[in-house]
């Protein structure tokens, strides 16, 4: 489905499909299927509106980039396989003591993990019939992001998710 710029709309049912391909087997998650669901996931923006959570919506397209950016790196200028797997990457760069470094794979990763865990809260947030989206979307941040976020961010998010549309519009 896309909308009048030919650009494809958030699905629910696209996004169900994405996660479920990223399966874990003995040879482990493919990093690839992991980024293409997490592309998918953050069409949700669109649905909410991008100026209140234009941070949360960047900061997954800047990690998903960051990723992505080591995988074709890794594909057209080396013959290894660091990258093509989660795992891999993970041991890689454990190894390489590179874990904790802002262009790492596993660090991104980790970031990604969290955006993650902030939209399926909101997600059962705004579940609760009484809830305001803009309240459910706070009690999501507050219980997933803040703790990682200095004051001053955390007052200017508490300020933004009141620029969400009404949970009726959602």
């Amino acid at each position: 489905m896309t909308d009048d710029q030919g650009t494809e709309k958030f699905s629910l049912v696209s996004l169900s499909s994405k996660f479920s391909l990223v399966e874990e087997n003995k040879a482990g998650i493919t990093t690839q299927i992991l980024l293409d669901a997490f592309k998918e996931l953050a069409k949700i923006f669109d649905v909410l509106g991008v100026a209140p959570l234009k941070f949360v919506k960047d900061d997954l397209h800047s990690k998903i980039g960051i990723i992505q950016n080591l995988v074709e790196k890794e594909n057209t200028e080396s013959n290894t396989t660091h990258y093509q797997k989660v795992q891999q990457m993970m041991q890689h760069e454990v190894d390489e003591k590179n874990v904790e470094n802002r262009g790492s794979g596993t660090w991104n990763l980790v970031r990604l993990r969290r955006t993650l865990d902030f939209i399926t809260k909101l997600l059962e947030e705004v579940k609760v019939p009484e809830t305001t989206l803009a309240n459910a979307a706070y009690k999501a941040y507050e219980s997933s992001l803040a703790p990682r976020h200095p004051w001053g961010v955390r007052k200017l998010v508490g300020m933004a998710v009141y620029a969400l549309p009404y949970k009726k519009d959602f």
